[in-house]
């Protein structure tokens, strides 16, 4: 707390209440995410799901899987500084 009081004493950064009711929001975007993350990971290896829903062989969902993780990080991290 000490090195944000010290940005808040020297009007580096403000605190802002109007956006704090965004926080909730972050968080659930974050769920999704993480929610969006375990379904492209399960579906990665399910082989049976790919054949079902005819997606290719050589389909890769790694990068997403990633990018999904990456994204509800960022969400939470937002959520704290709500």
């Amino acid at each position: 707390m000490k090195k944000i009081d010290f940005y808040l004493k020297n009007n580096q950064i403000v605190k802002d209440k109007t956006v704090m009711n965004l926080s909730q929001k972050y968080l659930e975007k974050a769920k999704n995410n993480l929610i969006t993350m375990s379904l492209l990971s399960e579906l990665n290896a399910n082989k049976k799901a790919k054949e079902l829903l005819q997606i290719p062989k050589d389909y890769d969902s790694n990068e997403w899987i990633v990018i999904c993780g990456y994204y509800a990080m960022y969400t939470s991290a937002l959520a704290l500084l709500c």
